[in-house]
């Protein structure tokens, strides 16, 4: 709250805990009344929740509306749902890669617009019109007068932060082109409240927050990780392990049945740490997605066989492993039912840093599939910055400043230069723009050169503020949130504290030591709150064989376990006494070699032989070794001694 005071025009939102539909209140469809609650004109959205429906809202509502989005990806992600079957693309994923030109796109959006309000007396339909900031000028040369008609989204509004330096022109021209219409939303979950009312583009805007109902959010099962090695090396780690286990990160208990994450989605945002993990864990272009800028750059860069991926629609099948960057995973939608999560963040470069604050808000929203067990789920790895007394923030803001006032000299040369020596003034913009490349995150200067004006060819040369303050964000993310690891955990908690059980806080915070004690622990507070066992149950920050022996003997035989002072030795000779089939199924498991083959007269032989031996009175089948090894085993075809093709299971 003492950020917002900044603001002159500062308004909150209390949500309802039902919406009209007599369900607990998630998305902003639900209670569509809302929007007699927005100011008119011009103002900011704080949605304060990833995934709460505000573009389904607005796409669905009867208002004229132009969706901006900072990303291709999350344009083509509305436009291909199926969700929003009344929308315009200006521009489809197939006109993308076919590079049809910009007049034919302003053409067919025109016909899309000319049978609709505004632009009919008769109303027929609401124009929706979905659109990159890139391209919202061409619309803006198509709609004419007529786009003052037309409510704005700018939809995903930190990028205007986060790309100020990457694609300064693109966002000051955006900036420039809307600065002016009179109704025009920007919204976001994650706003950089700490520097917008610094910036002209957001002084004196309303500013609006909704305040969810508990009932409402999720508090996400985040663990925090220091490296120990490497990202290339815990990246690794983890793919090893998957090949071993089958099945990411700790199993849950959802309904008593165990589930496991077979898919994983990492989080990573430097394209050549992507391609070296690819390379040295021998993935196969069939079981990756990679999801990053589609720029020739990093075509050109993929090992041979791989390319440039999207987000799979709803019912599409996923790969197991998904690499994404900032680029692809604003805003977008992932639709698998069972992928975890893992986010790795590079200190050593700050323009690497995941910002604690607006960057993991925005990843744990992304899986949005109610079926997926995992989607609040997450393993968020850092390192803390050794070296921050190398610069003191003075001496910082000594640099930035000086940086800004070289800005201002070069952009005063180039204003002289068009009154005394025009001819030379194009030349002198071109040397600026080839000066303003980005490194490191950093450019020499917070030039932009760009036509800033929808219907203008002139070339200008303007100041891009949103540069400087990205990166005083940058200074700010490496400095001060990874300063060390109890200010990172603080600005985890900051940042995730969707719903707080201080009664759950603590237990987390105190299951730790050996297992005995763990396990005494993880007991004891079920016996005493024993309305928390399903959130256990589901919490991936529970290793899953404490949540398994539980299980195991609850609720009649949880004595057993104090019995042998919760040793894990003397839990596993109770369960052989509890379920004598465990002590068969090692048997079973041992007896069948990791990577042979056996056909199913073979398997078959060999499950009855154990059977009997235990006492089972059972005829074995051929196809039971499935239930014995659950994924571990694949049905398949091999040669036989005799050339001919048999059918039998591998185990993996």
């Amino acid at each position: 709250m003492e950020k917002r005071s900044i603001y002159n025009d500062y308004r909150e939102i209390q949500m309802p805990v039902y919406g009209n539909d007599g369900k607990i209140m998630l998305f902003l469809n639900q209670w569509p009344e809302i929007e007699d609650l927005f100011p008119n004109g011009r103002f900011f959205l704080d949605k304060t929740m990833c995934g709460c429906g505000a573009t389904t809202l607005f796409l669905s509502d009867p208002y004229p509306t132009i969706l901006c989005s900072p990303r291709r990806e999350l344009m083509y992600c509305k436009g291909e749902s199926g969700d929003f079957p009344g929308i315009h693309l200006f521009k489809t994923r197939e006109q993308d890669l076919a590079n049809i030109k910009v007049s034919v796109l302003q053409e067919e959006t025109f016909k899309y617009c000319q049978n609709s309000t505004p632009f009919c007396p008769f109303e027929t339909y609401t124009p929706k019109i979905v659109v990159s900031y890139d391209s919202f000028k061409h619309v803006a040369q198509v709609l004419g007068d007529r786009i003052n008609m037309f409510r704005v989204v700018v939809d995903e509004a930190q990028a205007l932060f986060t790309d100020a330096a990457y694609r300064g022109v693109q966002v000051v021209e955006f900036l420039e082109n809307v600065k002016d219409l009179p109704n025009v939303l920007y919204m976001s979950a994650t706003p950089f409240d700490a520097y917008m009312n610094d910036v002209d583009a957001f002084q004196g805007l309303p500013y609006v927050k909704l305040i969810w109902q508990k009932s409402s959010m999720h508090k996400p099962n985040l663990k925090r990780v220091p490296y120990k090695t490497s990202i290339k090396g815990t990246a690794a780690y983890i793919i090893r392990k998957f090949r071993d286990n089958g099945y990411f990160d700790e199993p849950i208990i959802v309904d008593g049945h165990e589930e496991r994450s077979t898919e994983a989605v990492f989080f990573l945002n430097d394209v050549g740490k992507i391609i070296s993990i690819i390379n040295d864990c021998n993935l196969d272009p069939s079981e990756v997605n990679i999801m990053c800028s589609d720029q020739d750059k990093n075509r050109q860069r993929l090992p041979k066989g791989f390319t440039i991926g999207s987000a799979p629609k709803r019912g599409e099948p996923h790969k197991t492993f998904t690499f994404c960057t900032r680029a692809a995973f604003e805003g977008v939608d992932f639709n698998s039912t069972c992928a975890y999560s893992y986010i790795f963040s590079d200190i050593k470069h700050n323009h690497l840093a995941l910002d604690i604050s607006y960057d993991l808000p925005q990843i744990l929203g992304r899986q949005r599939n109610p079926n997926n067990h995992f989607r609040y789920s997450a393993t968020f790895f850092y390192d803390v910055n050794q070296d921050f007394e190398d610069e003191t923030r003075d001496e910082f803001m000594e640099k930035i400043e000086k940086k800004m006032q070289e800005t201002d000299r070069l952009i005063r040369v180039y204003e002289r230069t068009k009154i005394e020596d025009p001819d030379s003034a194009p030349a002198l913009a071109d040397m600026y723009r080839r000066g303003s490349q980005v490194k490191d995150g950093k450019t020499e200067t917070f030039i932009a050169v760009t036509d800033v004006k929808c219907n203008s060819n002139e070339l200008r040369v303007v100041r891009n503020d949103l540069a400087y303050y990205n990166e005083r964000r940058a200074w700010d993310i490496q400095k001060e949130q990874y300063l060390e690891n109890c200010r990172v955990m603080c600005s985890i908690d900051d940042a995730t504290n969707a719903v707080s059980d201080p009664v759950l806080e603590q237990f987390y915070q105190d299951f730790n030591g050996t297992f005995d004690s763990m396990m005494q622990k993880y007991c004891e507070f079920l016996s005493l709150n024993p309305q928390y066992k399903g959130e256990l149950d589901k919490s991936t920050l529970i290793p899953f064989k404490y949540k398994y022996y539980y299980n195991e003997f609850y609720p009649n035989d949880l004595d057993r376990l104090s019995a042998v002072s919760y040793k894990e030795a003397g839990i596993k000779r109770e369960l052989e006494l509890l379920h004598p089939e465990l002590e068969m199924q090692e048997e079973i498991q041992s007896t069948f070699k990791s990577g042979s083959f056996y056909t199913i007269s073979e398997a078959k032989a060999m499950l009855q032989k154990i059977y009997d031996k235990y006492g089972y009175g059972k005829t074995a089948k051929g196809n039971e070794i499935e239930s014995w090894f659950e994924r571990r085993c694949k049905k398949t075809r091999q040669q036989n001694d005799e050339g001919r093709r048999v059918e039998g299971y591998r185990i993996l």
